[in-house]
């Protein structure tokens, strides 16, 4: 089956896939653009978002309103920033930890498929997928530090399917943006969440795993099945699952048991003269971030990394304000709809019945979970 995707100077590229291959090469989501006006109220800028608050204090009253997030057009040209990756395992959480960064800042964000697609920007976050096989590292050399966002695996593996169904399993960057507008809004067949369970869980709990020992340990490059320490050219094969077969990728098939052991080797753009670390500066708790009990503190954070961070630290709302802002978009908004004149920017939350939703597993996959 021939499948169509992008290259970076936006030509076509024709490439051959199994269709039974349990790993199709999902090119990612597109963050959408708002059409609001510009500064002086008068023109439409689709380079600007809608997604951003600002605080007034009204007699010691701290309020929050709209105001414009600077999109790729409108970052400033003479700020030497410091630049933020939001690593994670797929599912919706880094998109929620982006939202709170643009927010307290009013500078947009960009997903690392739209850096590699869609060219490179000033941007200073970069949210990503990365290693996991639905990530790619888009974004060259425009990164210096990290921020982690973990969320408890049976959680997480459920919504990634499920975002998954919402875009009718895409398996291309087209594909997937064209159903951007499904969003938590898809429908989940029963039938459909089994077999994709039976064909992929074992595997994602092992990616989960892998994903975190992969932005705590800096880039140390391991074997997804087991964590062991592997070599680079091991490592490549397991960032194409849907290239090579289940037994090309264990590591006794990749690292002969005559040789000594592989040395600790480190992913190259971990390489200090390509990203200034790869371990992660902060790692934020999904839960914690979405619970109003815990999510003031798990926001200031987020808020604190930013006021350290050099060029960023210059563009942050005051902190007063941060949880106004947290209040306005999660805190007071239980349902995760977006809130007035932000379309397009609702969270997990608002998918119906996810409350309550737990998708069936086995004790098997329970149990290396």
């Amino acid at each position: 089956a021939s499948i169509r995707s992008l290259s970076t100077d936006n030509s076509p590229k024709t490439s051959k896939i199994n269709l039974n291959a349990p790993y199709a090469p999902f090119k990612g989501i597109v963050e959408p653009l708002s059409k609001t006006k510009d500064a002086d109220e008068t023109n439409i800028d689709p380079n600007r978002r809608q997604l951003s608050y600002h605080w007034v204090s009204n007699k010691g009253e701290v309020r929050c309103f709209l105001q414009n997030t600077r999109g790729p057009q409108a970052i400033p040209e003479d700020v030497v920033f410091e630049n933020t990756v939001i690593a994670g395992y797929p599912g919706a959480d880094k998109r929620v930890v982006l939202r709170q960064m643009e927010m307290m800042t009013r500078l947009s964000g960009r997903d690392s498929w739209d850096f590699e697609f869609l060219g490179m920007t000033k941007q200073p976050f970069i949210k990503t997928n990365y290693p996991h096989h639905e990530g790619i590292w888009g974004w060259q050399d425009h990164a210096d530090q990290v921020m982690l966002v973990v969320r408890n695996i049976r959680s997480t593996i459920d919504e990634y399917h499920d975002i998954l169904a919402d875009i009718d399993y895409a398996k291309t960057w087209v594909e997937a943006t064209e159903k951007i507008p499904r969003l938590y809004r898809g429908e989940i067949e029963e039938e459909k969440y089994v077999r994709w369970r039976d064909e992929r869980t074992m595997d994602e709990i092992g990616w989960y795993g892998w994903l975190i020992d992969y932005w705590m340990e800096g880039g140390i490059l391991r074997d997804y099945f087991d964590h062991k320490l592997t070599t680079k050219e091991h490592w490549a094969k397991l960032r194409e699952p849907e290239t090579y077969t289940y037994g090309e990728l264990q590591w006794d098939v990749n690292i002969c048991e005559t040789d000594p052991a592989p040395p600790v080797a480190y992913d190259e753009v971990c390489n200090p003269e390509v990203t200034a670390s790869c371990m992660a500066k902060v790692v934020i708790s999904a839960e914690r971030l979405m619970d109003p009990a815990t999510g003031r503190a798990e926001n200031h954070k987020i808020g604190a990394l930013l006021n350290a961070t050099a060029g960023i630290k210059d563009e942050m709302i005051s902190e007063e304000a941060w949880d106004c802002l947290y209040d306005m978009v999660i805190g007071d908004n239980p349902n995760g709809t977006a809130p007035e004149n932000t379309d397009g920017f609702d969270d997990w939350r608002a998918r119906e019945g996810v409350a309550d939703r737990k998708h069936v597993v086995s004790t098997r996959h329970l149990n290396k979970m």
